[in-house]
């Protein structure tokens, strides 16, 4: 949790404190620029109403599970305009009808996702989602990771506490292999079908 809070702070800092002190030195000036304060308040309100979306994990709780993913990579990728990630996912069957299974999987999606989009430089991001036996698979495939984006991946405080915790509620495991800049990540949880939908093992 104190991670979590630091990096929120960090988030409020970098991307919205900064932003306010710019246009309130430009609307400050003895001939203020009057527009360029506007500009950056108007790009400041689209920038927290992404950052909300992001924070706010329980947004598309009801939807399927396609449309939930869709939704929190679009979210991450408007945190990112400088960078050019193509997202493509494979979804395999009608999975994770139970909201509290669509909750579990985008929120270990969603910080997976995000942690690529922080510490590397891909192009690309191949996300694939199917059930392999009594479980439930992940796998995250992106390009443009070096060792060192790779031991920040590995080692994000946040990110692997967070999932650790679920993974471990949820009798799951993680693994990451590099093979030169190809970063591969897969996620396994045990599951079992319960009225005809497939949900996590108590």
């Amino acid at each position: 949790m104190a991670e979590e809070r630091d990096e929120f702070a960090r988030t409020i800092h970098d991307d919205i404190i900064q932003d306010i002190f710019a246009s309130r030195n430009y609307l400050s000036l003895k001939n203020p620029d009057i527009g360029y304060a506007r500009d950056i308040l108007s790009d400041l309100e689209g920038k927290l109403r992404n950052i909300m979306k992001f924070y706010q994990s329980s947004l598309f709780e009801k939807a399927n599970i396609d449309l939930t993913l869709s939704a929190a990579f679009s979210n991450i990728s408007s945190l990112y305009k400088d960078k050019d990630i193509k997202i493509t996912k494979i979804i395999e069957a009608d999975l994770l009808e139970d909201p509290e299974n669509i909750r579990l999987i985008s929120t270990i999606s969603k910080e997976l996702i995000n942690n690529i989009y922080k510490h590397s430089e891909a192009s690309y991001v191949n996300y694939k989602l199917y059930p392999k036996d009594d479980s439930l698979v992940m796998e995250i495939e992106s390009d443009g990771v070096g060792p060192r984006d790779f031991a920040s991946i590995k080692s994000s405080k946040r990110v692997i506490f967070l999932v650790k915790l679920l993974l471990e509620a949820n009798s799951g495991t993680i693994n990451y292999e590099l093979n030169k800049d190809i970063l591969t990540t897969e996620v396994v949880l045990e599951i079992r079908e319960n009225e005809d939908n497939i949900t996590r093992r108590s």
